[in-house]
């Protein structure tokens, strides 16, 4: 049996966004804020999806 269960690891701002259907506004106000975690290469933020949900949810890691 296959796990069917898809790790999604970082991903953009705009990418975030579409996953979670949270807007990207959201995802731009936690960057700044500093509540997501997150990588940044030159001047494109990386969200690391996963631990950023659980940190959202309550549940962090």
């Amino acid at each position: 049996m296959k796990d069917t269960k898809k790790t999604v690891g970082f991903v953009g701002i705009r990418e975030a966004a579409e996953l979670s259907g949270l807007p990207q506004h959201f995802w731009r106000k936690e960057l700044a804020a500093g509540n997501i975690p997150h990588l940044r290469s030159g001047n494109k933020f990386y969200i690391d999806y996963e631990r950023a949900l659980a940190k959202l949810r309550g549940d962090e890691m």
